[in-house]
């Protein structure tokens, strides 16, 4: 899909340093691309790949930093 590409490239070339920062950056950037709020949610196998993408990218990522991101997702209504 365009918009997962489109998401893993942005995040990709904008990482952050922290993980309390990744997380803040990963959730705004959600919250500015209209056309993922329209075609949401995704099923959550399409967020998962998000995060292992992340995971792979950003080596400081854990466990529970993917379960507050997961978490803020669900909350934004992004994951099914």
């Amino acid at each position: 899909k365009r918009g997962i590409e489109s998401l893993l490239a942005l995040l990709s070339t904008h990482l952050p340093d922290t993980r309390e920062r990744l997380v803040a950056f990963f959730c705004s950037a959600y919250q500015r691309m209209s056309w993922l709020r329209q075609t949401a949610p995704y099923p959550e196998h399409e967020w998962m790949k998000i995060l292992n993408h992340l995971e792979v990218h950003h080596k400081a990522m854990d466990e529970s930093t993917r379960a507050r991101i997961t978490l803020k997702l669900h909350y934004l209504g992004i994951q099914e």
